[in-house]
């Protein structure tokens, strides 16, 4: 039977592990994220303050700076080289997405490595490929904690990611590239072997946001499926009107050994692991 990864009970465990941590070898010191967000996109504050929120209840302390979504490119620069320079600061979050007129590469880039928590700027992507250390991405993080929880070897192993941005599954790509061993495959959600890639993983990632583009039938036994998908429906049922549904649709046929669920799984344990890289930043600043 396919078993359905508790995401609650890790998230408590890394939350206790960042808290003991503070207690035993930090106390009277808290972790500081300064959090940036450009418009009023109502998804993104919403992010963000579940963000800010997972951060609170580990006893960092946080600030969010706003900006209308007219603000210029160089005063967000500007801002963000006042953060690097502040030794208070340990960790730098932009909300994305960015409006059309701002460079989103140059952003992420131009937060300090030390500071970059989302692990998105190209030097903390360079550091990670070649092995020299740096801040993984939440959402890979995620997958590989879990995948040490079950002690997964991947040597040998077929991991598959179904999706292609710039914010999920090309940091993936640059995590799992680096496994020993490992045979990674990268597509789109409009690829014609979709489902012959999804037949021959033993790891499965999707990141596509479209409901239901993954028949859980193409799972094989003993497989792990990791849906990052994220898609809001329709749903007069919900007091908020709206459901979150994953690209994985579920059968009771279902012979993977575990999955993640949507809503409830990689999206709140991708943020549990933002408050491990900034309490990570925060040791390697002391």
């Amino acid at each position: 039977m396919t078993e359905f990864i508790d995401c609650k009970k890790i998230i408590e465990t890394i939350k206790d592990d960042i808290k003991r941590g503070l207690a035993r070898e930090y106390a009277g010191l808290k972790p500081k994220a300064s959090f940036v967000l450009v418009g009023d996109n109502v998804f993104s504050k919403r992010y963000v303050d579940l963000k800010m929120k997972a951060c609170q209840e580990v006893g960092f302390e946080v600030e969010i700076i706003n900006f209308s979504a007219n603000v210029s490119e160089d005063a967000l620069l500007e801002t963000i080289v006042k953060l690097n320079s502040d030794k208070g600061v340990n960790g730098i979050l932009v909300q994305m997405p960015l409006p059309e007129h701002i460079n989103e590469y140059k952003i992420k880039n131009a937060i300090d490595k030390d500071k970059d928590v989302d692990g998105l700027s190209a030097e903390n992507t360079f550091n990670i490929v070649f092995g020299k250390g740096g801040h993984i991405p939440c959402v890979p993080a995620s997958i590989l904690y879990i995948l040490e929880l079950y002690n997964v070897d991947f040597s040998n192993k077929t991991i598959l990611i179904a999706g292609k941005s710039d914010i999920t599954s090309k940091p993936l790509l640059n995590v799992f590239s680096n496994l020993n061993n490992a045979d990674v495959i990268f597509c789109d959600h409009d690829s014609k072997r979709l489902a012959e890639f999804v037949k021959i993983a033993d790891i499965i990632v999707t990141c596509c946001n479209l409901p239901g583009i993954i028949d859980s039938d193409w799972l094989t036994e003993d497989s792990y499926a990791f849906d990052a998908g994220n898609t809001c429906i329709k749903d007069e049922t919900k007091k908020i009107g709206y459901r979150v549904v994953g690209d994985i649709e579920l059968k009771g046929t279902c012979k993977a050994k575990c999955i993640t669920p949507v809503p409830g799984g990689l999206g709140p344990l991708s943020i549990a692991m933002l408050t491990k890289n900034i309490y990570n930043a925060f040791v390697s600043q002391i």
